[in-house]
């Protein structure tokens, strides 16, 4: 039986609350022998009987988790598509434009292969960590903790969070305006600040979802919705009638190294959500089998991506824009624009719901978590859990969220900036040089020399993609209506297009 105390320093509360679920009363017999055992072999800043406790309560979870199945690499492989495939996809045809018919295309690919790279490195990553340490890593800091060090696994949480936190803005920034939409086609007049508060109020109740594995149907909810929603403009795009749009097969003369780091930076984001890896592969009943649930989401999504990418462009040509942007513009009021704008919103929902379970739990983990390691083991025998602190939570996450899509109002400058700092780190930094440390006995001089090219890739996209998405973002901060206006930059702002000569 190994020591599994170092658990409780990274996932105490995730513990506490499904030890609590499994109605999990621990056998004082064996409490007492296994913390004579652990006398010597607790960790400093444990107390034997914690650590004996730990261990215990790994033990009825793992039978827990055998009776109540977790997640297959299928279920896993939907709730990847479901948090990936989403708003980063509206902005492909403009990314496209900014890069031509080649340099878009082998762009998106690059950016499928890199996201399939990423994924089978975190995924070696957390075996390697499991089997030195013998412990599961079940957080994305967790897992850079134990490989690169506490320092680097502080500065990785941070990330982390902020990209959660910028995502679940996004998602509010498009609900919002989705919903803004039907109440304009409807007939009713309603400022984006109360579009916002009725998606604040709709998700409250959702973000009480506690285990990804309560999310399984809204993840095939949300796939569904946005394969729809990309079908009906896919459609509404070829049907229009225009001359023939400017395209270039080449890199398009009327672009600039800033566009085309900002259309990389937008691939990019499309293909982010690596940071739930972890946790997914800890709810998964063979964790084992998840390559293969990396293998077929991200293909999928590549075909989806290159599909809408390739029509979006041949049909918007060098005026390629935000594709929710363009339908409203285009198509306008009609039933088909209406019913696209509801799907989408059903869909960023999902991603909200998902994305804000991992950051709650952080943030629960950071205001309720005890230190001493006897009063957390006293609360997990003795008492179990109320919603209220949850709930306070999920209060906390949802105002903020309804807060800062208000002061931001900028789309798309937000996911550019998102995709190049937050994305980078996230998708390629840290799991590149977890690997390379972990492993850097059995590497061998390729494998090392490729790993060091595509770090420093990452390293100069993180530099220039930042820069320029912020440069994009000051810009189109002259254009908004300022925060808690009834105008919207995401509709109003006037994007940018160029000629291709």
């Amino acid at each position: 039986m190994s020591l599994q105390a170092p658990l409780i320093q990274d996932g105490e509360e995730e513990d506490v609350v499904e030890m609590n679920a499994l109605d999990f009363q621990p056998d004082k017999q064996s409490l007492s022998s296994r913390t004579a055992t652990y006398d010597s072999a607790a960790p400093n800043n444990y107390d034997p009987y914690t650590a004996a406790l730990y261990d215990i309560v790994a033990d009825a979870k793992q039978d827990g988790h055998k009776a109540n199945e977790g997640m297959s690499w299928l279920d896993a492989s939907f709730m990847i598509t479901a948090i990936i495939l989403g708003l980063g996809v509206l902005g492909l045809p403009q990314a496209v434009s900014r890069l031509g018919w080649l340099w878009g295309t082998l762009i998106v690919c690059v950016g499928a292969s890199v996201a399939i790279y990423s994924g089978l490195l975190i995924n070696k990553a957390v075996h390697t960590v499991t089997e030195r340490f013998e412990l599961r890593p079940t957080t994305y800091s967790m897992l850079v903790e134990n490989a690169l060090g506490p320092n680097t696994g502080i500065f990785c949480h941070v990330v982390q969070q902020t990209y959660l936190g910028g995502i679940i803005i996004s998602c509010q920034l498009t609900a919002g305006y989705c919903l803004r939409q039907i109440f304009y086609y409807s007939g009713f007049e309603a400022c984006i600040y109360i579009a916002h508060a009725i998606i604040a109020a709709l998700m409250l109740p959702v973000m009480q979802i506690k285990s990804l594995r309560e999310a399984n149907i809204i993840a095939i909810i949300g796939v569904g919705a946005v394969i729809i929603c990309l079908i009906m403009f896919m459609i509404e795009l070829l049907k229009e009638s225009h001359p023939k749009p400017r395209t270039s097969t080449d890199f398009p003369k009327g672009s600039s190294a800033m566009y085309a780091a900002q259309a990389c930076s937008t691939i990019l984001f499309a293909y982010q959500g690596q940071t739930i890896f972890p946790e997914i592969m800890s709810e998964m009943t063979n964790p084992e089998d998840f390559p293969k649930a990396v293998y077929s989401s991200i293909w999928f999504m590549t075909s989806v991506y290159l599909i809408v990418a390739l029509l979006g462009y041949y049909a918007m040509g060098s005026d390629s824009t935000y594709l929710q942007t363009w339908a409203d513009d285009v198509m306008g009021n009609s039933l088909v624009t209406t019913l696209a704008n509801a799907l989408l919103a059903i869909h960023v929902m999902v991603g909200y719901a998902i994305n804000g379970n991992v950051f709650n739990k952080a943030l629960f983990k950071a205001l309720f978590a005890r230190k001493d390691g006897a009063e957390v083991a006293a609360d997990m025998v003795d008492s179990k859990p109320g919603n209220l602190p949850w709930f306070g939570v999920t209060c906390i996450t949802v105002f903020g969220a309804y807060l800062f899509a208000n002061l931001v109002g900028d789309l798309d400058g937000l996911i550019s900036l998102i995709g190049a700092f937050c994305g980078t780190c996230l998708t390629i930094l840290f799991p590149v040089a977890a690997v390379m440390h972990l492993q850097k006995k059995f590497l061998g001089p390729l494998e090392k020399v490729g790993h060091s090219i595509i770090f420093l890739a990452g390293l100069a996209l993180l530099g220039f993609g930042s820069y320029s998405s912020c440069i994009e973002i000051y810009k189109d901060a002259k254009a908004s209506g300022g925060p808690f206006s009834c105008v919207n930059i995401t509709q109003t702002r006037v994007h940018h297009s160029y000629s291709n000569g």
